[in-house]
């Protein structure tokens, strides 16, 4: 039996709420006003490229101990690489299935120690790893099916797993002991993140939903207007708004307390990851069709285009559809001037 927080009383209650259609035109407000000064000149012209897995590589990030990007594939292994030089530092293998998911913490930043790095995928465990001279492994089976996708509480106290057997569990980061699981969304959990430093949570899924909830399970909100799978939801906390990412070719941004779509911006095909820069003025959005779109967040127009990636990909993709390379993951740099992408060609790039 799964122990369930007690309930507090919703901090985020703002009266009935606001459903969306297709397209609601800017809340000129939030998506005007910029506080950070702009800077930087994506060019969509690479640095390097890396061929970095033998799979399809479905996620990357910038580890918070290493300062060097992270990369997990199907092909089971995650490997750690020189950021500045794409060098390959250290890789290894906890089992054969797919790894899609990462998260890394450090539990005392004022120490620099504890430093876990947290992986999931295909066999539905997740796994502990500490890094260091040696690595010490633990695993417990988190889900029934596979895991897409993890988050670290603001207070790095949580880990939070998303699954497409529906269901939404978060976790005590040094014991691994089980807080709450509950049922997200129908159909399987595509996308989870931690939004404020009261542990909220984002989720996005097949459902075509987007969802906010209190860390005991209970549903704040329902954002309602994409109508295909919602694959990514990402915070900018700078602004204090939420972007989706779905297979109906949009991305759409949202005020998401008082649960409105503030901005639809339409591609030409599914969209698979999202990220804000840390300073809050730029978007990347990686697509199905092999291209990486930045914009900026004053007004959300394009400014950058990258299509370096195979468009088509030599491996056997996940989703049978066709042949076309899928960019399945994408961040910044620390310095929000440079961009890493990840697909299933099974290359890294970094580039401005």
């Amino acid at each position: 039996m799964e122990e369930q927080y007690p309930k507090p009383i919703n901090p985020y209650v703002r009266g009935s709420l606001v459903k969306t259609n297709d397209s609601i035109s800017v809340t000129k407000k939030i998506l005007s006003e910029s506080i950070h000064e702009f800077h930087g000149d994506f060019t969509g012209e690479p640095i390097w490229r890396i061929n970095a897995h033998s799979k399809s590589v479905r996620k990357i990030i910038l580890s918070k101990y290493y300062n060097n990007i992270v990369s997990a594939s199907e092909d089971g292994f995650i490997k750690v690489w020189d950021k500045e030089t794409g060098h390959l530092l250290r890789e290894f293998k906890h089992e054969e299935n797919w790894v899609c998911a990462l998260a890394d913490v450090i539990v005392n930043p004022e120490t620099d120690v504890d430093y876990f790095l947290f992986s999931a995928g295909k066999s539905g465990k997740l796994f502990r790893t500490t890094i260091d001279d040696y690595l010490i492994v633990e695993d417990i089976k988190a889900h029934n099916l596979i895991i897409t996708d993890l988050a670290i509480s603001k207070d790095n106290k949580l880990v939070a797993t998303a699954s497409w057997d529906d269901r939404i569990k978060i976790w005590d980061i040094e014991s691994l002991q089980l807080q709450v699981g509950f049922i997200g969304h129908n159909l399987g959990v595509n996308s989870i993140e931690f939004i404020d430093d009261k542990n909220v949570l984002a989720t996005g899924g097949k459902d075509e939903k987007i969802k906010i909830w209190l860390p005991n399970g209970e549903l704040i909100s329902e954002l309602s207007g994409h109508k295909h799978w919602v694959e990514v939801v990402t915070y900018c906390p700078n602004k204090n708004i939420l972007a989706s990412g779905s297979c109906d070719n949009t991305i759409k941004i949202w005020n998401w307390q008082e649960g409105r779509c503030l901005l639809t911006i339409e591609n030409e095909e599914w969209i698979n990851d999202l990220t804000f820069s840390e300073d809050g003025n730029f978007l990347v959005a990686s697509c199905y069709n092999a291209s990486v779109k930045v914009f900026e967040t004053k007004n959300f127009t394009q400014i950058a285009l990258f299509q370096e990636h195979s468009k088509f990909h030599p491996f056997n993709h996940s989703i049978g559809r066709e042949s076309t390379n899928w960019i399945y993951s994408v961040l910044f740099d620390d310095s929000s001037n440079k961009i890493f992408s990840a697909s299933s060609d099974g290359c890294i790039y970094k580039w401005k």
